[in-house]
């Protein structure tokens, strides 16, 4: 594949993974958007007959009940399988409908046998799987957003999802040859603990995704422009490489990249030509043809933050932006000189904001944590656009 021999290519990732699956570990992969999650969820796909797995990709983003869940698991581990294998499981599942307790009473058997268990279907697929040479690993890109939605529905959608998660659980416990990595770019840990199934979530070990080191960027820098990746530049000299970094902060490829193809002007050796060129090119960026690139952030909050919290987060990366130094949090409570903020609901929706990639917070200073913008460019964007909750 193209990336293995890439440093960029998240090759030790995805063997660090493959190997907590073989010690029989399923594992939770938190991580902001824009970190490079789902090209590591891809990768691991391309890698895993190299690592002796089978390994399937399954989007939950959209999906909004645990019926449709389970059918979107069974279809995609189906379409993995032999004919004769998935012939096996169908006629498992159907003849234990034919004998099964559960059948509604005053429905016929004909009536019976067109209904369909897509929870239990989904068991009895996993627990066959034992019969199967490969062992197979299942990557559950965005359940949170899958759980957020049901959370939504209000208290009977929260225990909803709670009910999925133990299911899940219990699944898990009844086929250990499969193994499970679940990710998304919204934090499951507040939803676990408001939904009380963080029992569930404590069965997963936590592997945590960093952003790109400096070396990596560069290459990913200087390869994309070779391969005809950026449309205005062909070659990316040392110096630019470097003052591209410099610029982007938080090294996620998604950014470097968007800098780059703002990039213009003869490739220069001389470091402050460079910086200046890169300085030119985030002014592109940010301008208002490219907002998009950033608005998804806002659009974030306004799906995912129900009001007063909402309008409290609004207001706390307002003044992070516009007053950039590294904050305490008493000099943040009192920029926001809002009554209802407390220092306790300030670290909680700290805590949240961190985890989904808008803040870097400081925690070893327990009393007196700082924090600024994780993505320099966001702040700068959040600082000239001023987004509200209104």
């Amino acid at each position: 594949m193209f990336y293995r021999q890439k440093s960029y290519g998240r090759n030790t990732e995805a063997t660090e993974i493959y190997r907590h699956f073989s010690a029989g570990q399923d594992l939770h992969m938190p991580g902001p958007r824009r970190l490079g999650k789902s090209f590591l969820l891809d990768r691991l796909v391309d890698a895993g007959p190299e690592h002796g797995w089978r390994t399937i990709k399954i989007e939950l983003a959209g999906v909004s009940d645990a019926a449709s869940c389970y059918a979107r698991l069974s279809e995609a581990i189906g379409a993995s399988l032999p004919a004769m294998h998935k012939i096996k499981v169908w006629l498992a599942q159907h003849a234990h409908q034919v004998f099964s307790s559960s059948k509604p009473a005053g429905s016929s058997l004909p009536q019976h046998l067109l209904t369909h268990d897509s929870e239990g279907h989904l068991e009895r697929l996993l627990v066959s799987l034992a019969d199967e040479p490969q062992p197979l690993a299942i990557l559950l890109d965005e359940l949170p957003i899958f759980l957020s939605a049901l959370h939504h529905k209000g208290p009977d959608g929260v225990a909803q999802a709670r009910e999925f998660m133990n299911t899940l659980s219990r699944m898990r416990d009844k086929a250990r040859h499969v193994r499970w990595l679940i990710t998304g770019s919204i934090g499951i840990d507040p939803l676990a603990r408001f939904g009380q199934y963080q029992g569930a979530l404590a069965k997963y070990t936590l592997y945590r995704l960093a952003p790109l080191m400096a070396g990596q960027a560069k290459d990913l820098l200087q390869d994309s422009a070779t391969d005809g990746q950026l449309i205005h530049r062909q070659r990316i000299t040392d110096a630019e490489a470097q003052a591209l970094i410099e610029q982007t902060g938080w090294l996620s490829a998604f950014y470097l990249l968007e800098l780059a193809g703002c990039l213009r002007g003869a490739p220069c050796e001389d470091a402050a030509q460079a910086a200046q060129q890169v300085e030119n090119a985030a002014a592109k960026l940010l301008g208002d043809a490219n907002s998009n690139t950033f608005s998804t952030w806002e659009e974030h909050l306004r799906k995912h933050y129900p009001d007063p919290q909402r309008g409290q987060v609004f207001a706390l990366l307002a003044e992070l932006a516009l007053r950039p130094g590294p904050h305490t949090l008493n000099t943040l409570l009192a920029g926001l000189a809002d009554a209802t903020v407390s220092e306790p609901s300030l670290r909680a929706l700290l805590l949240r904001l961190d985890g989904e990639g808008f803040v870097s917070v400081d925690w070893d200073n327990a009393d007196s944590p700082t924090l600024m913008f994780r993505n320099p460019l966001l702040r700068r964007w959040w600082a000239r656009y001023q987004p509200t909750a209104a």
